[in-house]
């Protein structure tokens, strides 16, 4: 680790830099604590672009605060934070003290691959058409990631990242072709894309919030927003040659604030399992672009109002778990309790979502944070809201099964499958006698995480 006081010179500082051959250093403050990092970029472009001064305080062009990671942090953890940040240097802590420092390159040189130039790419993108084949290296990415190590919930969010990234540069060119926005906006991802759960062959799905307008432009930013909706998820779609989106959102796509509050009041107040799914799935939403404040601040909005309506609740709760959960693998079938047998299983549908729903919607009860299925489950352990020992079946159930989709939807890339094609239907038959046994477990855990649920809100499958 290279470090320097922060009233040192910026000349002093790039030798300093020179002379231990590194591409960063820390600044300290008058007290030795660790106040700013400067980067080989930094000089690059705040010093030597601008013809700047180098005998001023190098802290004059430190980023601050620095962006940290625990040492016991995995590097795929690093990495997910570095992509989060954009950045690519990590001071790494222990016990609240820097003790070392981890680059980007660190991390490349020990995994041999990483999504950061895909990201990179995708960041200088001109064009949806430049984007669309862009993204044909997702697959490609995501099995890299596994075939290094990574687990699947950390391929999940890196790709979520991925995602995040093209969306980013789809909304800037829509707003190159559509003109200024009339009105402060947010771009909220639901579904998967939401939790950072995203698996390759999946779109991104979202909505866009707007500022409440005065009402003489009222008109005009309904319809610009209406169009700027539209025209995302066309080119969303069309980048991801016509995938299927993750979120299955089938309400209003662009609303202002109070029309989002109002809209979600509605569905929470209608007794169809169909409406309480809308409502729910605004809870999980995730702001990635825009505006953020807004986007967080309608967020708690929508949480806070779902944990205030026991009746919607209720009604969700009943609708997290399958009626008829599947029992086992035997004989190439999938069975349920009634000794029905079926060829294939989706992964998603008939178990993953239920368990990411539960703990959803036991965060969502209890006010706790989190945004993806294995952070929140660690934070109801960490609560006392759930006994570690049920948190680690629940989890490795999970785990299991994020891997089981991803397998499968990379095994599909590979063999040619069209995005809009892809799906989560494994064949029972493909399954090898482990994968087997450790299905029967997973439905197990579904089934208990169902009956604890329930039971926690006090509730049957038929009522109160």
């Amino acid at each position: 680790m290279v470090d320097i006081s922060g009233g040192a010179s910026i000349v002093a500082a790039a030798a300093r830099m020179a002379d231990f051959g590194v591409g960063s250093i820390l600044l300290r403050d008058e007290d030795g604590r660790v106040a700013g990092i400067v980067t080989d970029r930094d000089f690059r472009y705040k010093v030597l672009a601008r013809g700047g001064d180098m005998s001023r305080p190098v802290r004059e062009i430190m980023s601050s605060p620095v962006c940290v990671v625990d040492h016991k942090e995995a590097c795929f953890g690093a990495l997910t934070v570095m992509m989060q940040r954009r950045v690519h240097h990590l001071a790494v802590e222990r016990d609240g003290a820097v003790i070392g420092m981890v680059t980007s390159h660190d991390i490349l040189a020990l995994q041999g691959r990483s999504p950061f130039s895909l990201f990179a790419d995708i960041e200088a993108a001109r064009d949806v058409s430049t984007l669309s084949g862009l993204c044909e290296r997702i697959p490609r990415t995501a099995r890299a990631l596994l075939e290094d190590g990574a687990g699947a919930s950390h391929v999940g969010r890196m790709l979520s990242m991925v995602w995040d990234a093209v969306l980013e540069r789809v909304l800037t060119l829509i707003q190159g072709e559509l003109g200024p926005p009339p009105a402060p906006f947010c771009w909220l991802a639901l579904g998967d894309a939401g939790r950072m759960e995203q698996v390759p062959g999946e779109a991104p799905d979202g909505v866009v919030v707007y500022q409440d307008p005065p009402p003489e432009d009222a008109v005009r930013c309904r319809d610009y927003f209406a169009g700027f909706a539209r025209m995302a998820l066309v080119h969303v779609r069309a980048v991801c040659r016509n995938a299927s989106p993750g979120g299955g959102f089938s309400g209003s796509r662009s609303l202002s604030f109070s029309e989002w509050e109002a809209f979600f009041s509605g569905h929470a107040a209608d007794e169809r399992p169909e409406s309480a799914a809308l409502a729910f799935a605004l809870c999980e939403a995730r702001p990635v672009f825009g505006f953020l404040d807004m986007g967080k601040r309608l967020c708690r909005e929508f949480r806070g109002r779902a944990a205030r309506d026991a009746g919607f609740l209720a009604r969700l709760s009943r609708t997290l778990f399958p009626e008829k959960l599947p029992l086992a693998v035997y004989a190439g079938q999938v069975v349920d309790a009634s000794g029905t047998g079926a060829a294939h299983f989706d992964v998603k549908a008939q178990a993953l979502a239920s368990l990411a729903g539960f703990a959803a919607l036991a965060g969502l009860v209890h006010a706790l944070p989190g945004s993806h299925t294995l952070s929140r489950l660690a934070a109801l352990r960490d609560s006392g809201h759930l006994e570690p020992e049920a948190c680690g079946r629940i989890a490795t159930a999970v785990d299991f099964l994020m891997h089981l989709r991803l397998a499968h939807r990379l095994g599909q890339a590979r063999d040619g499958r069209h995005p809009g094609g892809m799906d989560d239907l494994v064949a029972a038959s493909d399954l090898d006698p482990l994968a087997g046994r450790m299905l029967k477990d997973v439905f197990a855990v579904v089934a208990e995480a169902g009956g604890m649920h329930l039971a926690a809100m006090g509730l049957n499958r038929e009522g109160p």
